[in-house]
């Protein structure tokens, strides 16, 4: 194969006030790659639309009074056309409580939009498509 890629990432990080913070990224790929005339190579012809042209996200997290915790992930992952996979939103949040600095107990959640989402979908391998499901979980946490 032969061809060239470009692209931008720019990102930003914000002290909102001393207790919460915003954080941002954004990327643009462009793909430009062909197979070669002479390749026995039998993946498809072009990889191009096989990797998000657009991806965001911004993320919030605030430390709140009483020793509470919350975190907010809201992102953006363009279309892959070669692979027929649409784009999509994904949230994620957590909240934590953490009375001593050796112990947090926390909640959060994943792909909050979503009961699900598919993310891969192998084009000349056989195998199963890798489906972000959403998920919810607890957790307590011991520091020594």
């Amino acid at each position: 194969m032969g061809g060239g890629t470009y692209g931008v990432e720019l990102f930003a990080d914000w002290k909102v006030v001393p207790k919460w913070r915003l954080v941002g990224s954004y990327s643009y790929l462009q793909m430009d790659i062909r197979k070669n005339s002479d390749s026995l190579d039998p993946t498809p012809d072009s990889p191009n639309g096989s990797s998000p042209r657009h991806q965001w996200y911004v993320r919030s997290s605030i430390d709140l009074p009483k020793h509470f915790e919350h975190d907010t992930t809201l992102r953006f992952v363009d279309h892959l056309p070669s692979l027929n996979i649409p784009s999509y939103y994904s949230l994620d949040a957590h909240l934590g409580w953490r009375p001593v600095p050796q112990f947090e107990l926390s909640i959060a959640g994943q792909n909050l939009l979503d009961n699900k989402h598919l993310e891969f979908l192998p084009d000349f391998i056989n195998t199963a498509p890798t489906e972000v499901k959403r998920t919810v979980y607890g957790s307590l946490t011991f520091r020594f």
